[in-house]
């Protein structure tokens, strides 16, 4: 077979693997929220019990950080948490427990200069209006890029930029660290089987592991997310629904929906065109994130 031949061989796999092939069949649209003076989204929960979806803001002065969306995405409630970030701080990612309440990486910068000063992980009640608990999170997580509870051994998972994400239990004490080999924008678990899955950092492809106790992973599949950039991504502990969330939308993946890019082995001349390919594709395929047939978050009357 000529060298031709397989280059274009080649980039149809491509192609192929790299194609939205797993089109959700929900979005909620969450610009009103950024409508309201509020800064950047950073987390996003699936209430277990409910099924309501709750986002964390980064907000200044005084304005709500929490967010309480309905299953159809009607907002329910918002308000400020009662834990003080500063003025600057933030409730950059969240999880909820086994029950009906939730966990927030809650960072305080020191207004001046910007500078982290304190980073903790709060427990609060489902609304984000009462504080149970905190614990110091200094030693994990770093930014507090990704965070999610793992119902079979009731601790949290929190992941950083730097790749490295911690187990800890729910009062802070570190049971094992799974180093991976890039920046994490988040994590989630798998309700049915437990694997770990990683946000890449540029929020289009998400990895999945099978962990091992000794701290070593097995990545077994990795998902295009079909062009979307998201930040958060949380499973539906009963229906295995993906919910990945960007800054403008929030959109359910069926777990039957999540294909796995098959690994396609290179030729030296091919390398030139996969760098093209995998640039490319991002910018012609973009999930809008309203249309028909499709939910639009609104206000609750």
């Amino acid at each position: 077979m000529s060298k031709a031949v397989l280059c274009i061989k080649t980039y149809c796999a491509l192609l192929a693997a790299y194609a939205p092939i797993c089109l959700a069949s929900t979005t909620f649209d969450i610009r009103f929220i950024q409508d309201q003076d509020t800064s950047n989204l950073l987390g996003f929960a699936l209430n277990p019990m409910t099924g309501n979806m709750v986002l964390t803001s980064l907000s200044y002065g005084g304005q709500s950080n929490v967010w309480i969306l309905s299953p159809i995405g009607a907002l329910l409630h918002s308000t400020r948490a009662p834990f003080d970030t500063g003025p600057y701080g933030n409730l950059a990612s969240i999880s909820f427990g086994a029950g009906n309440s939730f966990y927030a990486y809650a960072i305080k910068y020191d207004g001046v200069h910007y500078d982290q000063i304190e980073r903790s992980v709060v427990h609060f009640d489902a609304g984000g209006d009462v504080a149970l608990s905190s614990f110091n999170a200094a030693n994990y997580g770093v930014d507090g890029d990704g965070m999610t509870y793992d119902p079979a051994n009731g601790t949290l998972l929190i992941s950083s930029f730097g790749g490295a994400v911690d187990e800890v239990s729910l009062t802070g004490t570190l049971m094992r660290t799974w180093n991976l080999s890039y920046r994490v924008y988040d994590v989630a678990i798998d309700p049915m089987n437990g694997n770990l899955f990683a946000l890449r950092d540029e929020g289009r492809l998400i990895d999945e592991y099978v962990r091992n106790a000794d701290g070593t992973t097995i990545l077994q599949n990795t998902y295009s997310l079909g062009g979307g950039s998201y930040f958060n991504v949380e499973f539906d502990r009963t229906s295995r629904a993906l919910y990945a969330q960007s800054n403008i939308a929030i959109t359910v993946f069926g777990r039957d929906e999540l294909v796995p890019i098959p690994a396609v082995p290179l030729p030296p001349t091919a390398w030139m065109l996969t760098v093209g390919l995998v640039a490319l594709v991002p910018a012609i395929h973009r999930k809008q994130p309203v249309k028909a047939g499709v939910f639009t978050a609104a206000r609750s009357a």
